[in-house]
């Protein structure tokens, strides 16, 4: 009876052997299929830092256009402002000083020089009515009166805003 025991036991330890070698062959699939995911797994996690890179970039270009374009207004309002203090401060039309820093910018030189020939603009004038000034001598020595015979100030300021 010892050798039937011996053959049963044999025949069961094969069937365990070739159950372990199945369970073992499916763990190393599980392992392979594991470190599959894990790549597949790495490699999105990567695509979605791409995504997020990119995605935060395009909010920085929106944030810098954003940006420029406030600054943009500033730098209209603040030129607007200072055209209609010189405009205030020399008594001409701001169509005619902006055509004047136009033509200015146009030849290639600095429309801030304007502002400050302009501010002067008044005391020159008024100087020009004194006789005895230099300013008055200058304009006699170039044949320029201060007001033209037979021209009236809306001619003038006509003529001025052509310039």
């Amino acid at each position: 009876m010892a050798k039937t025991v011996d053959y049963i036991l044999k025949i069961s330890s094969k069937a365990a052997q070739d159950a372990l070698k199945k369970t073992a062959k499916e763990a190393v699939s599980v392992n392979s299929n594991l470190i599959q995911t894990v790549s597949a797994s790495a490699a999105t996690v990567t695509a979605m830092g791409t995504l997020a890179n990119g995605v935060l970039s395009v909010a920085n270009s929106f944030i810098d256009a954003a940006k420029a374009i406030v600054q943009f207004s500033q730098e209209s309002a603040d030129l607007i402002n200072d055209i209609n203090d010189l405009s205030t401060r020399s008594a001409i039309a701001t169509d005619t000083i902006k055509g004047l820093q136009f033509a200015l910018r146009a030849s290639g030189q600095d429309a801030g020089s304007a502002t400050a020939l302009l501010s002067k603009f008044p005391m020159i004038l008024s100087q020009a009515e004194e006789e005895s000034s230099r300013t008055a001598e200058a304009f006699n020595d170039l044949i320029v009166s201060m007001m033209p015979q037979g021209i009236s100030d809306q001619q003038i300021q006509f003529s001025m805003k052509q310039l």
